[in-house]
């Protein structure tokens, strides 16, 4: 039995059987430990230098 996450519901762990966790697996659903559920924002989203919301 494996505990996962999928990625219909990441914050509620289930209990899957092996059969059921290569599907999921194979299809991309499953959260993966660590990764966060919320994108994160990257150097590229910043669009004016990186710098926003600071007081200068």
């Amino acid at each position: 039995m494996h505990n996962v996450r999928t990625t219909f519901q990441p914050d509620k762990p289930i209990e899957i059987g092996d059969a059921e966790y290569e599907d999921l697996q194979r299809q991309g659903l499953l959260v993966e430990d660590g990764k966060a559920t919320k994108k994160k924002s990257t150097p590229d989203d910043n669009k004016d230098g990186g710098d926003a919301g600071t007081e200068k």
